[in-house]
């Protein structure tokens, strides 16, 4: 029997996680990657006042995120669901990277977690031969 990628999101393993390292998702489509991210490490970051970036390449998922929370624009293509939780899209951290402002300027300060939803699209969107 599958397990849904949520039931992992367990309190210990998400107080388990370091800023040392990398972790890498990776999961069938439907497994609930997005669901254990937003259920799970979203609410435990807020109760552990942190703060999580999560950032896509989908305008369709930032719509689908944005009907089931109150956000606020932070401008094209970044949005501000609370003080803990801000979405925005790689095209956004791309344009900021090149015309030379800080991203932290642009996306409101630092985070304590990183989520590159379908990371693996960066290498097959770039001028990488």
């Amino acid at each position: 029997m599958n397990k849904y990628v949520s039931e992992y999101f367990t309190e210990e393993f998400m107080k388990s996680l370091s800023n040392e390292w990398i972790y890498l998702l990776g999961a069938e489509c439907g497994s609930g990657k997005t669901t254990a991210i937003m259920k799970k490490l979203v609410p435990f970051a807020e109760r552990e006042n942190k703060r999580v970036l999560y950032l896509c390449n989908r305008i369709a998922l930032i719509e689908q995120l944005k009907s089931k929370y109150k956000y606020k624009e932070q401008g094209d293509a970044v949005v501000e669901i609370n003080k803990n939780l801000t979405i925005a899209m790689y095209q956004k951290i791309t344009a900021i990277l090149t015309y030379g402002a800080e991203v932290s300027e642009v996306i409101g300060g630092e985070y304590d977690y990183v989520i590159l939803d379908e990371a693996h699209l960066l290498y097959d969107a770039s001028d990488y031969d």
